[in-house]
């Protein structure tokens, strides 16, 4: 099992292929990496080198503390030094949706009952991937629906329309060019993730 979170790291650590502008990302909803799918804001600001090491260094601490037997409370509590610490980078949108990601994939949606305290976690993970307009309609769906009771149905409401709109912009640039100079295409990607985050898509469109 551990195995396969490292190989989630380092496939999120390489982060894909970016622009050569040192400005933006312009118009990419969102690229694939490994198991998840992370969105780059559009005037995102490309870190220098020494930036990226610095976010490998925060990233390779998180990874051992997400995988770990430790209760959801601890992982949370130990993560909230480092997500910290990756607001001075230019790329922290990215390692704020991967933290959410892994804690919402391979910790909270995995637990069948939610304390509380839990599942103000799983608000505060949920709310990152929101904050980002996070594409990944597989990971978001099922929190909200966790989140029924917790949420207000004002906040749930926001929360799925936003989910669905970042859902469908993304499923519609399937097929495009990630970036400027390489030539990995946004359809290439797991087709099995693409089932997952169109029928998530389509049960929150159902529950409008």
């Amino acid at each position: 099992m551990k195995n396969k979170f490292l190989a989630i790291f380092f496939a999120l650590s390489a982060f894909g292929c970016s622009e050569q502008s040192a400005t933006t990302h312009n118009n990419r909803a969102a690229v694939k990496d490994a198991s998840y799918s992370s969105a780059i804001p559009d005037k995102s600001i490309r870190p220098s080198l020494e930036q990226e090491k610095e976010m490998l260094r925060i990233r390779t601490e998180a990874t051992p503390i997400m995988i770990s037997n430790l209760s959801h409370e601890k992982v949370h509590e130990k993560l909230q030094s480092l997500l910290v610490r990756a607001q001075s980078l230019p790329d922290a949108y990215s390692f704020e949706q991967f933290v959410a990601m892994t804690m919402l994939d391979q910790r909270l949606l995995k637990s069948e009952t939610l304390t509380p305290s839990e599942l103000s976690i799983l608000g505060f993970y949920t709310d990152l991937l929101l904050k980002w307009k996070n594409p990944d309609a597989s990971l978001i769906q099922p929190a909200l629906a966790k989140l029924s009771g917790t949420w207000s149905k004002e906040k749930l409401q926001e929360a799925e329309n936003m989910a669905i709109s970042s859902a469908n912009e993304w499923m519609q640039k399937q097929g495009t060019p990630i970036c400027k100079d390489c030539s990995s295409n946004e359809k290439n990607l797991d087709q099995s993730k693409l089932r997952q985050i169109s029928s998530s898509l389509q049960i929150m469109k159902r529950a409008e």
